[in-house]
This record gives C-alpha cells, structure tokens and sequence, in this order.
C-alpha cells in the first residue's frame, strides 16, 4: 500500500475550490484515503495551518471551515505528534536545505515512515528531494 505524507496546500483543496487548482486530484486522495486504498500519515502542524487558512479565507463560510476542521478528526490518518527526536529531525532538514520549520516538519514525518510528501507548496518541491512529489 502506498504510503504519503500530505501537506495543507492539498488538504486545504478538499474544503476550498474556489482559486485552486488540481482539486480534482486532491479529491482522488482523500477518496483514497476513506477507502483505505492508500496510508496517509501527517503532522498535528497540519491541524493549525488549516486553522490558520480557515481563519482568513472569505471564499466559503464559517460554518463551512468549522464543518470541515472537524471532518479532519475522523480521518483515519496516523498524526505524528512532535518528540525530542522528531524535532532534532525537523531541525536538521531545515537548516540542512534552507526550509522554513513549517516545511521541514512534512520532510521529518515522511523520513520517519518512509513516505513521500505530496504537496503543491513550490519551495518544498524545489528543496525536497525524493521525498516529494507534486499533486
């Protein structure tokens, strides 16, 4: 089964389609995902990017956001908390490749399950390596 590590910029497609592109792939991945067809493994800094989108984002409602910050805790996705050893990892990526903590923390989850990023964030696709794919 393949196992990805995905980042808010394909998230955030599942709840926002207005001004994005490549929804439809992003859809394919969380259809993926409810059918357990594919392992999805993320950071609890998911959790407040989204927060952080949703709290700005005027293109659907709030009660949409809440609606669909809540959804993310039925996901049966495995949410890697953050430990001493996890961040020295997240450190070293960072400084290692010039990666905002931010970006280097989606690097450190796919290191630590063998996976890859999916993402549509440029800068983590130019400085990640094998361990990102575009959407």
């Amino acid at each position: 089964m393949e196992h990805i590590v995905l980042d808010a910029s394909v998230v955030v497609k599942w709840f926002k389609k207005k001004n994005e592109q490549r929804t439809s792939q992003a859809d394919v991945l969380l259809q993926n995902l409810l059918d357990g067809t594919v392992r999805v493994s993320i950071p609890t800094l998911l959790f407040t990017e989204l927060v952080s989108i949703a709290a700005i984002d005027r293109s659907v409602s709030e009660e949409h956001w809440q609606e669909a910050l809540v959804f993310l805790f039925s996901l049966s996705w495995h949410v890697y908390p953050p430990d001493q050893f996890f961040v020295k990892d997240t450190y070293r990526l960072a400084k290692g490749l010039g990666l905002s903590a931010y970006d280097a923390t989606y690097l450190a989850v796919a290191k630590r399950c063998s996976a890859v990023v999916v993402t549509e964030d440029k800068e983590l696709l130019a400085k990640g390596g094998n361990l990102v794919r575009a959407l």
